[in-house]
């Protein structure tokens, strides 16, 4: 579930179910937006039935700059329940025997060696909201936390599997090593949880580019924007891309479509290059339509 956010409940077997899903394609990208579902089961009380315990909103777009993706995750605890983990952003980044066991990561913080499989779980602030992988991949956090995190677990975690799903795999199957990339949240155990918002964070990747790059790009502007007035299930997003114009990517996370309403000097002239809805003047304010459980790219005229 790289990329989607990581929630396990108290149950051995934990999973995520598609509840709706929606894509579009265009010329060099995509736009995908969904919901999933968290179920946990088989637990050590017996007669305990599975659980939903949790909904995770997401939407994903990669920029038509060849090299560019951005995406939305928002996690919603539906009723009081026993939370094992619960990690925002989850950028699983393999350190094991394949790499040697090696990963440079620099950020705020300056830089690190990680070795991979340290035997004792860690986690470490960056220190701020960009981060490179061994100067070929840049990470930037948009909004919903103050700093990305590493978190390095205890023991490996990926699955190999040699069925679908085995409960016991790490028996049948073995396991190999990943450090972990957070935002929002990054917790072990946090214990019982009251329903509500686990994390609701925002970010951007972009592939082939060095630390000094990916420091300049979280410079560049890449932010959060609000549209105009109460827009509660919109999360939208200014990026600069890496062919140098910059984009605007939103979603609609609610149940009934959204006209998104900015100011003429934010997206007048824009370019709606998902082949959706254009860009569309009304009055003194540029609106863009957001159909419910979709996301739209737009090119900004910069």
């Amino acid at each position: 579930h790289s990329l989607s956010g990581h929630i396990r409940g108290q149950g051995v077997v934990n999973d995520q179910r598609v509840l709706r899903h929606r894509s579009v394609r265009f010329d060099d990208g995509f736009a995908a937006c969904g919901r999933v579902s968290v179920c946990t089961d088989v637990f050590i009380a017996e007669g305990d039935s599975e659980d939903e315990i949790a909904w995770i909103d997401l939407a994903f777009a990669a920029l038509p700059d060849g090299r560019t993706t951005v995406g939305f995750q928002c996690a919603r605890l539906l009723h009081r329940a026993v939370v094992r983990e619960v990690k925002g952003l989850f950028l699983p980044i393999p350190n094991d025997v394949h790499n040697g066991y090696r990963r440079l990561y620099r950020g705020e913080f300056g830089s690190k060696r990680s070795r991979g499989y340290p035997r004792h779980g860690q986690s470490m602030g960056t220190g701020g909201l960009w981060l490179s992988v061994d100067n070929r991949l840049g990470i930037l956090g948009l909004y919903g936390g103050a700093e990305l995190t590493l978190h390095q677990p205890a023991e490996p975690q990926v699955m190999i599997r040699s069925h679908t799903f085995y409960s016991h795999s790490r028996d049948v199957g073995g396991l190999l090593y990943a450090d972990e990339i957070c935002l929002g949240a990054c917790a072990e155990n946090p214990g019982l949880c009251e329903p509500g918002i686990l994390f609701d964070i925002g970010f951007a990747i972009r592939a082939g580019v060095s630390a000094r790059e990916t420091r300049a790009w979280a410079q560049a502007g890449s932010q959060r924007v609000w549209p105009q007035g109460n827009q509660a299930a919109i999360r939208a997003v200014r990026v600069a891309g890496a062919d140098g114009h910059s984009y605007l990517v939103m979603a609609n996370f609610g149940e009934d479509p959204v006209t998104a309403r900015f100011e003429p000097d934010e997206v007048d002239g824009s370019l709606a290059v998902d082949g959706q809805a254009p860009v569309r003047q009304e009055g003194d304010v540029c609106v863009i339509a957001v159909d419910p459980g979709a996301a739209r790219v737009i090119r900004l005229n910069d």
